[in-house]
Formats: structure tokens, C-alpha cells, sequence
């Protein structure tokens, strides 16, 4: 056998282990709706979750992990305020009910997608409008600013992972997969992560209102589960950040355990983080998004 010859098999047989490798790595990191059934348990994480969280807007509570300043708030209805400084949103005269009649619009027009979304993922709805109201007030649906799309501002980054990680956590209900299969035009059964350059949800999908608000639902849903029920700070920063940098800045600076005050402070003025600041406090603060949309709106389911 001549070397050349030698050569050229042990480059075929190189390029074959490549490709058996990148088909294990694939196979691993993938999932299958075809495969996937739903489990009895997810509806119980669900009202679970939703149980935990409703109760942070019936009534004034404190705990330490968020730093609830209990009497401090404007109404004793409920939890929020969290941060006893006013939200820094910058509206024209008369904001506040700017801001009320902007989540009272929201209500009237999508209040049927909100409600699925918060049934079958355990998300409240008062936290779904709080994203809603912050990222685009207007409602409007096919809004594309560039860093996000839809009433949710949903990146092409994060929709696959987060539907890839609520079907290995067995949290993917039927009803979240039949939304999905109806509106994400690219589902073809295989659900890949990201990074493999899989592309289940397009931005056209993103623009589908049935579609975006429940993937607002899904993606706090494993925020929730990652960060704790008690660190809504933390999920909301996770919201704005990504989860992957909110946990390396969290864990580098020792505030994994930091209430929503200093979480604020300590990111306030530094690059990329202080955009997360900024969004803590908006939803947060004293006349703040949580704070409008709960006592002022009365949504606390």
C-alpha cells in the first residue's frame, strides 16, 4: 500500500469518527416531540409554582432572599414594591397612569394567550404583563427592534433551549405542545439546542402572539426552577441579562444570596450588567411595573 493511499484512508476514517461523534453529540443534545410524553407531574409543578408565587401578590410578605420591605410599599395588598425607591421609568407627565392604561390595553387584547400560558406553566399572570408592559407597552405583535422580537422582546437564541429544557425537566404539557406545533413554523418533531444551529422557532414565529407569550411562561418557568421561587429579582435580572451571564455575575460576585437591593446596587454602572440594574428596579420600585400592574390593575393571579 503507498503512503499516499495510506494517507487518504486514515483521512476518510478520520472524517468518519468526526461524523459518528458529531451524531452522538447531536442525539444527546437533542429531543424528540415524537418521543416526549407528558407527565402527570407537570401540571402539579405547575400549580405549585403558581401557588408560590401568587401569594407574593395577595398579601404583604417578607422574605429575606428578595428584602420585601414590609409597610413600606404603597398599599399593604401586596408584596410590592420590593425596593423602596421609585422606579426610574422616564414617561411623559402623568406616567403612572400612562403606565395603567397601557397594562389595562394589554389585558383587553391579550388576556386569552396570558391566561394559557400562566395555567399551563404555573407562571402568574401579573408576571407575564410585567414582561409584557416593560418590553413592549404598546402590544404591539410584530414589534422587531433588533435585540428582541414580539410582546415578549424574544431573542432567536433563547426559545429552543428553553422549550428543550422544559421537555427534559418533563414540564412541556400537551396543550404548550400543540401551541407550539401550530405556530412554530420550522418543528419537524426534532428539537435541537441552539448551538447546533437548530432553528425551531423563526422571527415571523416570534410575532405570533399565541406563541410568544407562552414562551414568556416557559422561559421564567426554568428560571423559577434554576434561581428559586423566592429570587424574583434574580429571575427578572436572568430575563434581561441571560441566564448564563446573570449566573457567572452573580457567582463572581458573591450575590447569589443578595436581596433585590443590593443586586441593584451592585450592578448599577457597570458595562453590559447595569442594563440588568436598571430593568430590577423598573419592575421593582416603588410605581414600578409590579407595583402598578398588582395594586393598581388588580392583576394578582
Amino acid at each position: 500500500m503507498t503512503r499516499k493511499l495510506k494517507n487518504s484512508l486514515l483521512a476518510a476514517l478520520a472524517i468518519v469518527g468526526l461524523g459518528i461523534v458529531y451524531y452522538w453529540v447531536r442525539r444527546k443534545r437533542t429531543v424528540s416531540f415524537k418521543d416526549y410524553t407528558p407527565s402527570a407531574e407537570a401540571e402539579a409543578q405547575a400549580a405549585q409554582l403558581r401557588s408560590s408565587l401568587t401569594m407574593l401578590s395577595s398579601s404583604p410578605v417578607y422574605l429575606p432572599a428578595l428584602g420585601f420591605i414590609e409597610g413600606s410599599s404603597t398599599t399593604a395588598r401586596s408584596s410590592f414594591p420590593v425596593v423602596n425607591v421609585k422606579a426610574p421609568i422616564t414617561l411623559p407627565r402623568d406616567e403612572k397612569q400612562i403606565r395603567i392604561n397601557q397594562a389595562k390595553a394589554l389585558v383587553q387584547q391579550y388576556d386569552t394567550q396570558v391566561s394559557t400560558s400562566a395555567r399551563e406553566t404555573g407562571v402568574p399572570r401579573y408576571l407575564h404583563y410585567a414582561i409584557i408592559l416593560h418590553e413592549n407597552p404598546q402590544g404591539i405583535a410584530t414589534l422587531d427592534e433588533g435585540n428582541g422580537t414580539g410582546l415578549g422582546a424574544i431573542t432567536l437564541v433563547t426559545p429552543t433551549d428553553s422549550i428543550r429544557m422544559a421537555m427534559k425537566k418533563g414540564r412541556l404539557t400537551a396543550k404548550q405542545i400543540a401551541i407550539i406545533q401550530a405556530t412554530a413554523s420550522q418543528s419537524k418533531n426534532i428539537l435541537a439546542s441552539s448551538d447546533l444551529g437548530a432553528k425551531l422557532i423563526t422571527k415571523s414565529d416570534l410575532k405570533k402572539p399565541d406563541l410568544n407569550v407562552l414562551l414568556i411562561g416557559i422561559q421564567l418557568q426554568n428560571m423559577f426552577h434554576q434561581f428559586g421561587t423566592d429570587k424574583l429579582h434574580q429571575v427578572l435580572f436572568a430575563y434581561n441579562r441571560g441566564i448564563s451571564a446573570a449566573k457567572t455575575f452573580l457567582s463572581t460576585n458573591k450575590l447569589t444570596g443578595a436581596d433585590a437591593s443590593t443586586l441593584i446596587e451592585k450592578s448599577k454602572g457597570l458595562p453590559y450588567y447595569a442594563t440588568g440594574s436598571t430593568y430590577v428596579l423598573n419592575q421593582l420600585g416603588v410605581n414600578g411595573i409590579l407595583d402598578i400592574i398588582v395594586n393598581e390593575v388588580g392583576i394578582t393571579d
